[in-house]
């Protein structure tokens, strides 16, 4: 069933449908390997690999992906999904988060498939119409851990975030966030509202991990807007103190080649209030 394109209220970013797709073709491909770095079994619901390569490719951006393009996807998205998901279990187990928050939560299945979290009350944000298919594919497969789709629109405002409250989101109790891949496709204001939000419903002692793309980054598509080599000085102005690390040096350690320009993985610590 494919996705419906999303009703964006930039016309030129209603294709970020299609990314959530890209996503799940990579993580299905790698999770087929003998020794997948990143496991996600229902990926390949969402995008069958043996179909896309049936078709010769599947549509990015409106062109046509090539295998040296899909192989670098496969790559690049079995590292950010095994680096994140590390974050997710380190939260729970050494942290002791019991909130996760999934900014432009895609066809991430994490509730699905990250098992022994029982208490880890997950929201995943994004559009209508993305929630609404992953629901009619994943149909009557039960989460491992509660969770709350939240329906919004990150348009500079604070409708998310209270949307967010209302699927029951406490911002008294320290919380996991993720930003997944989410940054490059917020305009400058954009992201600095959704920042200023976060910090607004963020408790000391919470944790982000965070993508962004630098001014030297991966190929990207017209969709992407906002790019930075400093993203820890970024998250600073709203009480975030942030390691920042280059999504190749991450490939390495787990013997992986990614030539990723300036990518980043953002882990970040709330320490303080922001001065907003």
């Amino acid at each position: 069933m494919p996705m419906e394109r999303v009703d964006h209220h930039d016309a030129t970013r209603t294709g970020v449908s299609s990314t959530a797709v890209a996503v799940a073709y990579a993580r299905a491909v790698e999770s087929a390997k003998a020794f997948p770095l990143s496991h996600d079994p229902f990926a390949s619901l969402f995008c069958p690999p043996s179909a896309i390569e049936a078709k010769g490719g599947f549509l990015l951006d409106g062109k046509q992906t090539t295998v040296e393009m899909r192989r670098f996807l496969v790559d690049m998205l079995a590292v950010r999904t095994r680096f994140i998901d590390d974050e997710v279990i380190e939260g729970y187990c050494a942290r002791g988060l019991r909130q996760l928050v999934i900014l432009g939560a895609g066809l991430d299945c994490r509730a699905y498939r990250l098992a022994a979290m029982p208490e880890l009350h997950t929201y995943e944000v994004d559009f209508p119409s993305v929630l609404r298919h992953k629901a009619s594919v994943l149909g009557g497969v039960q989460p491992l851990m509660p969770r709350h789709p939240v329906p919004a629109v990150f348009d500079g405002t604070d409708t998310w975030a209270r949307s967010l409250q209302a699927a029951g989101y406490d911002p008294s109790t320290p919380s996991l966030w993720i930003l997944e891949g989410l940054t490059g496709y917020l305009l400058k204001d954009e992201l600095e509202a959704t920042l200023t939000q976060i910090a607004l419903l963020t408790a000391p002692k919470s944790r982000m991990v965070s993508t962004f793309l630098g001014r030297n980054s991966p190929p990207s598509t017209q969709m992407h807007r906002f790019f930075t080599n400093d993203p820890a000085r970024l998250l600073a102005h709203y009480g975030w103190v942030s390691t920042a690390r280059q999504m190749a040096d991450v490939a390495r350690e787990h013997h992986r080649t990614v030539r990723s320009g300036d990518y980043y993985f953002v882990t970040s610590d709330r320490v303080s209030c922001a001065k907003l």
